[in-house]
């Protein structure tokens, strides 16, 4: 057991001891090649330069790429140049020039697109759920309707293929599952046509969506955080809709409660709905991906109550339940969403020269395989 201990440590210094050599000479060469290319030497500079792209660090190989790149540049190989400007932004795809003073790298860098131009995205929150009244319904005089509706919480999934046009202008498609809540009560009139505090209905409305939003989305790239602001339309499909009832009827002075869980209220909601969406949200880059948080609202455009299901109390039991037990005639309404979500940004990478590419060639591009000189 001693002997293979002592054998693994001797191995690991052995190691260790090579990657510090081989840091410590990539560190001289570069310092070398810089100091060849200021005392216009340029010649040479390749040479230096091979080891430190052929072992050196992420870091080293991109110093080394850049100093290559002018070299050429200076020494008039512009193919040789744009083949190790390629290199370095496979390396490093956000690369920006830092050093304008050298001018004919700042040109060369805007022969390419280092953009993605598709990106993947996933986020999970929650959301706030609220209502907007169109119309009261009643079997009673609605203008005197107590009822009120009230916030409730839920969660939403998202995922999203943001198309890049451009630098500042994204595109994006984003599916989304979401389950939606909110709450509505009221009190009765007793027998008398007096309004009866006393008599309490309590409903909390339960739904789950599915959504597919589309948007065009502004960002302002800075070096690490990356604000933007969004607007598009959502159509939206339900999937499911239930409710909760509780029912306190006050009957000579003592409570009889009615309770239910889970009515299927299928039948008294559209289907198929609209929105229109404003959000904002920031991008924190992480080497070459984000994180983010996101702020979104929905505006409902559509009616949610299906009024013919509110006839189907006689062959319904569900909706008999929610109409004839808990006293319960829909209102017209709409229903609005703000949601809060955290997600993570997978860019798909493609630096190239300034030509036609489609998002039909870069996806092909991405199964061919390229010889990386790195």
């Amino acid at each position: 057991m001693k002997t293979w201990l002592v054998f693994f440590i001797v191995f690991l210094v052995l190691v260790l001891s090579k990657s510090a050599i081989a840091k410590s000479k990539c560190s001289e060469n570069l310092a070398k090649a810089q100091s060849e290319f200021d005392a216009g030497r340029l010649y040479d500079i390749p040479s230096l330069l091979r080891n430190c792209i052929k072992n050196g660090t992420n870091q080293d190989k991109i110093a080394s790429y850049e100093l290559l790149t002018i070299t050429y540049l200076y020494i008039d190989d512009h193919n040789a140049a744009q083949e190790s400007f390629k290199k370095l932004l496979r390396l490093d795809p956000e690369y920006r020039v830092e050093n304008t003073e050298y001018i004919e790298l700042v040109h060369l860098s805007k022969e390419f697109i280092t953009r993605p131009i598709i990106s993947w995205r996933a986020r999970l929150g929650t959301n706030v759920t609220s209502v907007s009244s169109i119309y009261n319904n009643g079997a009673n005089n609605s203008n005197l309707n107590s009822g009120k509706y009230a916030i409730g919480f839920g969660f939403s999934a998202i995922g999203s293929l943001d198309i890049h046009v451009s630098k500042s202008l994204t595109f994006s498609l984003e599916p989304e599952l979401s389950s939606n809540l909110f709450k509505y009560s009221d009190t009765f009139f007793d027998l008398n046509g007096v309004q009866n505090s006393k008599d309490i209905l309590e409903l909390q409305e339960n739904s789950f969506n599915a959504a597919l939003p589309i948007s065009i989305k502004y960002t302002h790239a800075g070096k690490l955080y990356y604000p933007y602001i969004y607007a598009g339309y959502s159509p939206n499909y339900n999937l499911s809709t239930t409710s909760d009832a509780i029912y306190v009827n006050n009957i000579g002075g003592a409570d009889v409660t009615t309770e239910d869980k889970n009515i299927n209220l299928n039948s008294l909601r559209q289907p198929f709905s609209q929105s229109l969406i404003l959000g904002i949200g920031i991008m924190r880059r992480i080497k070459y991906k984000y994180v983010f948080i996101d702020v979104r609202y929905k505006l409902g455009l559509t009616n949610r109550l299906l009024r013919d299901g509110q006839d189907e109390f006689d062959s319904n039991a569900d909706v008999n339940k929610y109409i004839q037990t808990y006293k319960m005639i829909d209102n017209d309404f709409r229903q609005n969403e703000f949601n809060i979500t955290l997600g993570y940004v997978w860019p798909q990478y493609k630096p190239r020269k300034r030509k036609s590419v489609t998002v039909k060639s870069f996806v092909g591009g991405l199964f061919k395989k390229e010889n990386r000189d790195e």
